[in-house]
Parts: C-alpha cells; structure tokens; sequence
C-alpha cells in the first residue's frame, strides 16, 4: 500500500474513532452543510473553563481535507461558522498539513 494510502486509511480511522459532527455555514450562504471532525487536545488558552458555565470559548477542530465530504462540501475557510455540540464558532485561518489535513482555529461567537 502506498504512504498516501496509509494516510487516508489513518485518517478515516480516526474520523471513525473520534469523529463527531458539525455544521458548516460558510459566508457565501450555500450552506449549511454536514461535516465530521475531531476535537484536538490540548484546546488553546482561552477566558473560559471547558465545561464549565460558559463552556468552551475556543476549539482546535481537525478535518480530513481529502474526505469524500468535502467531494460536494466546500473546505472552510476563514470566516465561515462551525457549529459543534450546538455552539457557534468562527473559523480562523485554516492550518493545513502537507497529508490532507487541516486544523481549524474556532473561537466561540458572541
């Protein structure tokens, strides 16, 4: 099997594993569209406690670029807004790897 095969298998292995889903409302209005991804730990520094009152003011939320979801979903892009678990977030610049992944920088809106 070739590394780029590899990847792909690990990556939706994980997705599989600890994949939860969200939304995506992308700016331009075509959306929303269905996305899975995964909560990366440790989440950045942020004003609120996770879990707590408040919940979580900040989320690093990793998607597989090269998923087939993003065959008819647009990648995020900064701007957009991502809804986990209910809460808004807005998506920062998008931090993309050279293996298909990205991490998204989501700070909570409001």
């Amino acid at each position: 099997m070739a590394w780029p095969d590899l990847v792909e298998a690990a990556h939706a292995a994980f997705l599989s594993a600890w994949g939860i889903p969200a939304t995506l409302a992308p700016q331009s209005g075509s959306g929303p569209f269905s996305i899975t991804g995964i909560i990366k730990n440790p989440g950045m520094e942020e004003q609120n406690v996770p879990g707590g009152a408040a919940g979580t003011g900040v989320l690093r939320f990793w998607i597989d670029t090269n998923s087939p979801q993003f065959l008819t979903v647009p990648l995020p892009q900064s701007g957009d807004t991502i809804t986990v678990n209910g809460i808004a977030y807005t998506v920062g610049v998008p931090d993309v790897d050279i293996e298909g992944g990205a991490t998204l920088k989501l700070r909570k809106v409001g």
